[in-house]
């Protein structure tokens, strides 16, 4: 095989190297996410923790990372993993019609799923994690999500299918998106100082992880110029 060729050769095993690490961080954070919601559920009494924030800010943070359409099914696996457990072996069944669980289910999902979407957006390429950035996509994530999952529950048996019907929904909504507001503001710089730490401080760490070099292309670039 020629120089070209080794070439090649090399790029292509540093790619798929790096689309490796991805994918393991990816599923690492569902891994934890999931575990995370299931032990809030279980161990605290209910009311004394939102745990919306602890997963809207894991998805945010899953597509600021990495920048890739993956993320979207951080927050999705998350959630699918721990409401099988939640509502299926923890005895915590849902007052409703299975049918309704889905069409809800289907809502909260996707909900969780536009934070990691913003988290890809709001990504600054060009510096370090920017905290004011990070701060709108999680407050635009809470508004989205809520907005959301009422039109959802709007669709629902509850409330009259009119516009007046959906006003109401929305204006029973707004203690809940107030309390997530503030417990997504409250916990988002824990999740922020771990992304700017490492993206300062974790050299050792795989490229793709540091947000300064999440892109495929830019982290095979650095890797191939540390071997010159």
């Amino acid at each position: 095989m020629d120089i070209r060729g080794n070439e090649l050769v090399s790029k292509f095993g540093k790619r798929a190297k790096i689309a490796l690490e991805r994918n393991l961080i990816l599923l690492a954070l569902i891994i934890v996410g999931a575990i995370g919601r299931i032990c809030l559920a279980v161990m605290l009494p209910q009311g004394t923790f939102d745990m919306f924030a602890f997963v809207v800010l894991i998805s945010l943070s899953a597509g600021y990372v990495t920048r890739r359409w993956a993320a979207l099914f951080v927050p999705i696996g998350i959630m699918v993993s721990s409401d099988i457990f939640l509502y299926f072996f923890s005895g915590n069944a849902f007052p409703f019609s299975s049918s309704l669980l889905i069409m809800v289910s289907l809502f909260v999902w996707s909900g969780f799923a536009m934070a990691a979407f913003l988290g890809m957006k709001v990504h600054r390429e060009d510096s370090y994690p920017s905290p004011l950035w990070f701060a709108a996509g999680g407050v635009w994530s809470v508004l989205l999500f809520d907005m959301w999952t009422n039109f959802g529950w709007w669709l629902g048996p509850f409330y009259p299918h009119t516009f007046a019907g959906f006003g109401a929904c929305m204006a029973m909504a707004v203690p809940f998106m107030v309390w997530h507001m503030l417990s997504t503001l409250a916990l988002m710089p824990l999740f922020y100082l771990g992304i700017w730490a490492v993206n300062k401080y974790g050299a050792d760490l795989p490229a793709v992880f540091r947000s300064g070099y999440v892109d495929t292309a830019e982290a095979l670039q650095a890797s191939i110029e540390g071997e010159k």
